[in-house]
């Protein structure tokens, strides 16, 4: 799994549940439903076969509908059965090759079978047939064609290609916390390390265990010479990885070095609050607000440990 593999593992759902509704979202929605399933479900499920069969039952008594085409190789994708799914939107697009979710479910599939350039022609079609389509154009499906064109530009070399699609998807979806990882990366390449820092903070902030991102912030700090925070973004990989107690004793060293650094000291609650330390947790979220007042996940995490954050926090002295 790629980079994009490790954004929250749990949704509140029974497998079933997650199950049916990735029948029922990409038989309606398709192309820009996997993405985003893809990405935060990959248990396979009985109930997932089932309707693979199905699918495939519907596709011999009526191999002329490529909507029934384009379902079964989207759940093909999920599956990862990635030749089948191929072979599947190709048929769909011999019925109706202008049809857009087919082209670009083609794309995505090329792209994971390793065939980028297959990939790219896939998904550049898809944006000359949405060009006179505003509406089109700022669908999710439309920002993940732009996602995955960004990433093979970016694969590529041709980083100026690539920061313009990226842009295109953030312009659609700004919360889209892998689009802003690779963006930033593209950027850094540019050795704009300014304006990296601040997108890999704006990754984390929307997924707080990404590791990848806290390594690229680790990387952009210290081309930047900010040691400390390079020091910082390095004990977050840690944390993001599970090594609570080597994510404590890092950031206690950043903490010692920069009393007044915020971000690590909401880090350093993190860690404890993952070890159970409720108590030290606390102390360290508290004084993440004592330095960084409009730190929102500092002052949500002291509720949920029951304690009230202060009202209004007055930064301490010089910030």
């Amino acid at each position: 799994m790629d980079a994009t593999g490790r954004i929250e593992q749990d949704r509140f759902y029974s497998k079933a549940t997650k199950a049916l509704a990735l029948v029922l979202v990409l038989a309606i929605v398709g192309f820009a439903a996997f993405y985003y399933l893809d990405r935060y479900h990959a248990d396979r499920t009985p109930i997932v076969d089932q309707e693979v069969a199905r699918l495939w039952q519907m596709v011999a008594n009526d191999p002329s509908n490529p909507q029934t085409r384009v379902a079964l190789a989207t759940l093909l994708m999920h599956k990862e059965a990635y030749a089948d799914a191929i072979a599947q939107y190709g048929e769909a697009l011999k019925l109706d090759e202008n049809n857009a979710t087919a082209l670009a479910g083609l794309g995505l599939a090329y792209f994971r079978s390793g065939k980028p350039k297959e990939a790219a022609a896939a998904f550049e079609r898809v944006i000359e047939l949405t060009k006179d389509n505003p509406p089109a154009q700022r669908t999710p499906a439309m920002a993940t064609v732009h996602h995955y064109l960004g990433r093979i530009y970016a694969t590529e070399g041709d980083l100026k290609r690539a920061e313009e699609q990226f842009s295109k998807a953030l312009s659609i979806k700004r919360s889209d916390a892998d689009t802003i990882y690779y963006l930033a990366q593209v950027v850094a390449q540019q050795g704009r390390n300014g304006e990296a820092i601040e997108l890999y903070k704006a990754a984390t902030a929307l997924v707080p265990n990404y590791a990848e991102a806290y390594e690229g912030l680790a990387k952009a700090y210290a081309a930047s010479g900010l040691t400390v925070e390079a020091s910082y973004a390095g004990a977050m990989v840690d944390y993001s990885r599970g090594n609570y107690d080597a994510a404590i004793s890092r950031l206690q060293g950043v903490i010692q070095a920069k009393p007044d650094f915020g971000e690590a000291y909401y880090g350093l609650g993190a860690a404890y609050d993952k070890k159970g330390e409720e108590q030290k947790a606390i102390e360290a979220y508290q004084m993440a607000l004592r330095y960084q007042p409009d730190n929102e996940a500092a002052r949500v995490s002291l509720l949920r440990l029951g304690v009230k954050p202060p009202v209004n926090v007055t930064p301490a002295a010089g910030h």
